[in-house]
């Protein structure tokens, strides 16, 4: 049977989430579950640039772990690109949705993705000419996907929203505007993080199960309000619930690393990960 989460009744013992304690406490409890994972500022601290991002090399190990004990039913939804995905955890075989939804990967390995365009490229030009005026203002190139991070200096918040805005009326209805912490980003139209919790609670492997949704940014609403349509459960990582729909609250990624190990030993059965599957490097 499923917990039922409140929001009244949230604490914050350590960031751990007192509504889901059964799942560190008892044995067996993650077969009828199936997880669903934000990176950046989830499972990932933030950094100070995309680029800069440090991986935990205990999450590797946390991802592996869980991966099995759910037979397979665990999702990495990101905003990050697949191809990302693939660079930090090499040979992996977790389910992934990058670019919010906008790329998927199908079981035949092909990825599913809008195709860029001469729009799509003109408002790259755009952008990359309008930031030479505005060094603090980093493009990140995500293939389909251009986000604009103003992390160094908030004060241009404005400026990079006025130049998304701008880039999306070059784009035309393909391309819509996304709007993170500290970031604005012109992704492909018609997915988000919660068309793409649909696609895999569609999956065999994820079918019938309870989906857990971890995020910590505007764009994981969506994949929340997903979660609660299949009377599942969601977390919030961060200092506060105000303006989201998640039904509980986590601290910090290093709160929810601590939390999942514990829900995996509580399994009783720790295994050992797959030699096949390469560890990947401490920086990416």
């Amino acid at each position: 049977m499923s917990t039922t989460l409140t929001r009244e009744n949230i604490e914050y013992n350590q960031g751990l989430i007192p509504e889901l304690s059964h799942l560190k406490n008892d044995k067996g409890s993650l077969s009828k579950h199936a997880f669903f994972f934000d990176l950046d500022g989830t499972l990932l601290d933030i950094a100070s640039a995309p680029d800069k991002i440090q991986l935990p090399q205990q999450l590797y190990d946390i991802l592996s772990h869980l991966h099995w004990h759910l037979d397979g039913a665990l999702a990495l939804i990101t905003g990050r690109p697949v191809s990302f995905v693939d660079t930090i955890f090499p040979s992996h075989s977790f389910e992934i949705a990058g670019l919010h939804g906008a790329q998927i990967r199908n079981s035949d390995g092909s990825i599913r993705a809008l195709k860029i365009d001469d729009r799509f490229r003109a408002a790259k030009r755009y952008i990359e000419d309008t930031l030479t005026d505005y060094p603090d203002i980093k493009l990140e190139d995500k293939e389909v996907a251009l986000a604009l991070h103003y992390r160094s200096n908030p004060r241009l918040q404005k400026t990079t929203k006025d130049i998304i805005n701008k880039a999306a009326s070059i784009t035309g209805d393909n391309w819509t505007v996304q709007h993170g912490k500290m970031v604005a980003e012109l992704r492909p139209a018609g997915s988000d993080k919660g068309s793409a919790l649909d696609h895999f609670m569609a999956k065999p492997a994820f079918q019938s199960r309870i989906p857990i949704a971890f995020g910590d940014d505007l764009t994981d609403e969506a994949m929340f309000a997903a979660a609660h349509k299949y009377s599942g459960a969601s977390a919030k990582i961060g200092a506060s619930l105000q303006q989201s729909c998640a039904m509980s609250l986590i601290s910090s990624p290093s709160a929810l690393r601590n939390w999942l190990t514990e829900v995996i030993a509580a399994q009783g059965t720790l295994r050992v990960p797959d030699p096949a599957i390469n560890h990947p490097t401490n920086k990416v």
